[in-house]
């Protein structure tokens, strides 16, 4: 039988956290970290483009303050169906920043699922 993952307990958290691999940080914090201290390396890429650390990082901004115009706010939860493309994870991070909930769900389903 195969086990179920278990979360991880205080004993698996401490070490996680005393082997430096848990740090008390956000993706949206260590994404603004790369894009300060490697702007030009590249981050990710896709289909039709490739964009760096830097770039990523001022989609993220700009996205999140599109978002708070449009009086998307902490705490709110915001649904994604993104193909997996650039535009998802600068939602995502962009979500994040702002401390909205991300609830995403898969591209490929479509009206009857």
């Amino acid at each position: 039988m195969i086990e179920a993952p278990r979360p991880p307990d205080a004993q698996d958290i401490a070490k996680y956290r005393a082997k430096g691999w848990w740090k008390d940080q956000t993706f949206s914090q260590l994404l603004e970290a790369r894009g300060r201290e490697t702007p030009d390396h590249e981050a990710i890429s896709d289909a039709r483009r490739r964009i760096t650390y830097g770039q990523l990082w001022a989609e993220v901004q700009r996205f999140a303050e599109f978002l708070r115009r449009q009086g998307v706010q902490r705490g709110d939860v915001v649904t994604l169906q993104l193909p997996n493309r650039i535009e998802f994870p600068v939602v995502f991070f962009s979500l994040e920043l702002i401390g909205a909930v991300a609830n995403k769900i898969s591209a490929d389903f479509r009206a009857m699922e």
